[in-house]
């Protein structure tokens, strides 16, 4: 297992996350949550497939299609709950909760795929993990209403305990093939959802930027799973993210932080520097 690799892709992955996510965030009042789902998909999916296909392909196992399904079901109904707080409330608030997940995964790792973390990984999480609550709390509760609090947790839920099955899907398909496969999968639904509804109308070409933000990440984070694990870029991913999400939405949204913030953050910090130690 590659510590720094794994640790350096999830670092990447979610600045580029972040900037998305910071970005989507002002798009979503604008579209709404289907059409933002939908064409940020397709535009992620597109160049991964023509790529996948122009370099050979790759046939998928029966098992490799199985944990495809999960992961993408998983990845859209996340998604869905995700954009859905988004609507509801701060970015830099929402965010930094449904970034829970991440607890989620390395619980569902350790219990499903027989992953190991060492206490100080452990300590890492634990310290993360209060850091992230901090963030995500707020005296002005109407900032981050009931139904905000509930998709944002529903979406950790959902990412959480079916991201874990990438790990074995990769190490299985590779890089490019399990993206192009449990991307694919979202894309699929939504599109045939899409067609019976009719609302796949006008394209959104402020979307195309974030969302090749978005399939590059996807591609980081991939990579740093295969040659590390899932848990252990998964853990670092997370407070990663908010690091860069919180300074991005003051600066771009203009979304306030109070001081206790800025507690959670540096124990976001704490707990990435002993993950990475770890």
């Amino acid at each position: 297992m590659n510590v720094l690799f794994g640790v350096l892709a999830a670092v990447i992955s979610a600045a580029l996350t972040a900037s998305k996510d910071v970005w989507f965030k002002d798009s979503v009042g604008k579209t709404g949550v289907f059409k933002l789902l939908f064409y940020s998909s397709l535009i992620f999916w597109i160049p991964i497939t023509a790529y996948f296909l122009a370099t050979g392909g790759h046939s998928f196992t029966f098992f490799e299609l199985q944990a495809g399904a999960i992961v993408g079901v998983g990845l859209l109904g996340g998604y869905f709950l995700y954009f859905k707080s988004l609507e509801a409330g701060n970015v830099s608030l929402v965010g930094p909760l449904s970034e829970l997940w991440s607890v989620f995964t390395a619980i569902a790792a350790v219990s499903f795929l027989g992953e190991r973390l060492s206490a100080i990984q452990v300590a890492g999480i634990v310290f993360a993990s209060a850091g992230l609550f901090i963030v995500s709390t707020k005296r002005d509760t109407a900032k981050l209403n009931a139904k905000a609090l509930f998709y944002a947790l529903s979406s950790a839920i959902v990412w959480g305990f079916t991201w874990f099955m990438v790990k074995p899907l990769v190490d299985s398909a590779g890089v490019i093939p399990a993206i192009v496969l449990y991307e694919g999968v979202g894309a699929v639904i939504l599109l045939a959802y899409g067609l019976v509804t009719n609302k796949i109308r006008g394209f959104e070409k402020t979307l195309v930027l974030p969302s090749l933000f978005g399939l590059v990440a996807y591609v980081v984070e991939t990579w740093g799973i295969m040659v590390s694990t899932v848990s252990l870029v998964s853990v670092v991913f997370s407070p990663a993210y908010v690091l860069v999400l919180i300074p991005a939405s003051a600066f771009f949204l203009h979304e306030k932080l109070e001081r206790r913030h800025y507690a959670g953050i540096a124990m976001l910090l704490l707990g990435l520097i002993l993950i990475t130690l770890g």
